[in-house]
């Protein structure tokens, strides 16, 4: 039972340092740092509703600076308060699964009932960084 434990975990120590950024991604195990895809945020937009609640909009453009076809991770949206605390978060889906090299793709998210007090977005490609 202990060679099956250490033969699992030496497998999964092997994906983890020597699997391609893709097949990460694919789990759901890719960061931020495994892709070589640009984010530019265009446009961001908070506003009050007639109801009360809060809108924010957010628009940009994923790019792919390469020469080679690469896959397109979610989008992580994050609103923090000015001491850095997390106020609301939320996944922006991808606008393509690939992006051909020298592409890019637009984004666009809404969201309503949005927590007063965040004072700063971050857009980041992959999983969140809390």
């Amino acid at each position: 039972m202990l060679l099956g434990l250490l033969l699992i975990g030496a497998l999964a120590a092997a994906f983890w340092f020597l699997a391609p950024p893709q097949w990460k991604q694919r789990l759901g195990i890719g960061t931020a740092a495994d892709t070589p895809l640009q984010l530019m945020m265009t446009h961001s937009d908070r506003q009050k509703l007639a109801s009360g609640n809060e809108l924010l909009a957010v628009s940009g453009r994923v790019i792919n600076p390469t020469d080679e076809r690469q896959d397109v991770p979610p989008i992580q949206a994050q609103l923090r308060s000015r001491d850095g605390d997390l106020v609301y978060s939320w996944t922006i889906a991808p606008p393509a699964r690939t992006l051909p090299p020298r592409a890019s793709a637009t984004f666009n998210s809404a969201e309503v009932n949005v927590p007063s007090g965040g004072d700063e977005l971050t857009i980041t490609l992959g999983n969140p960084k809390t």
